[in-house]
């Protein structure tokens, strides 16, 4: 097998994603320097396996995994950059991230499903003051109807097919419209995150 270089492909199922000791040193310098073009490419293709596997690991729904592997892939570009993520295995660390993602999530909802009545609180977050400004002014790029699938899905905690009966579409059409509004958002909170 070949290792890649930085300018390669990954390929899913390589336990490094393809990086060699040193195209993972200078994936750590890029993303230091605000570039993120390289990371989201070696972190997409591991992305839907990384996806799956949650899926039946967890024994949990498509969008529960879909959520815990984007939280996973954020939080690891955030500890690369911070060096606190070293080379060795990356696909494990990746996948045992998102499981970790999901039964926080999971446990989260559980406790305050049980407390009826009990306004849940603010979630603590390890979000900069900066990251979390960012992220409204990318929200407010977003359109309307993008802004109210996800408003109703995250904030208000619908569930998706009750989000479709309310405006008498498809659960299927629904969750892809979610998915793309969750990647527009993304790519608008990078490219503030780049300027």
């Amino acid at each position: 097998m070949t290792t890649s270089t930085i300018g390669e492909k990954a390929k899913p199922g390589d336990k490094n994603f393809g990086l060699t000791p040193e195209a993972f040193e200078q994936l750590v310098e890029q993303l230091r320097q605000g570039n993120y073009d390289f990371y989201e490419q070696v972190f997409l293709t591991q992305f839907n396996s990384c996806v799956d596997y949650v899926k039946f690991r967890c024994k949990t729904s498509h969008t529960e995994a879909y959520d815990a592997t984007m939280d996973a892939m954020l939080t690891l570009c955030r500890k690369m950059k911070e060096g606190k993520v070293g080379y060795g295995n990356l696909r494990y660390l990746f996948t045992r991230m998102a499981c970790q993602h999901y039964i926080q999530s999971a446990r989260r909802q559980n406790i305050f499903e049980e407390l009826e009545g009990v306004e849940k609180p603010d979630e603590p977050s390890d979000l900069q003051q900066e990251d979390i400004k960012m992220m409204w002014q990318a929200w407010e790029y977003l359109g309307k109807p993008c802004q109210r699938v996800l408003r109703s899905f995250y904030f208000d905690k619908a569930t998706l097919k009750s989000i479709a009966e309310k405006e008498q579409r498809s659960e299927a059409a629904l969750r892809k419209q979610k998915q793309r509004c969750l990647e527009t958002l993304r790519g608008f909170f990078l490219q503030l995150f780049n300027a």
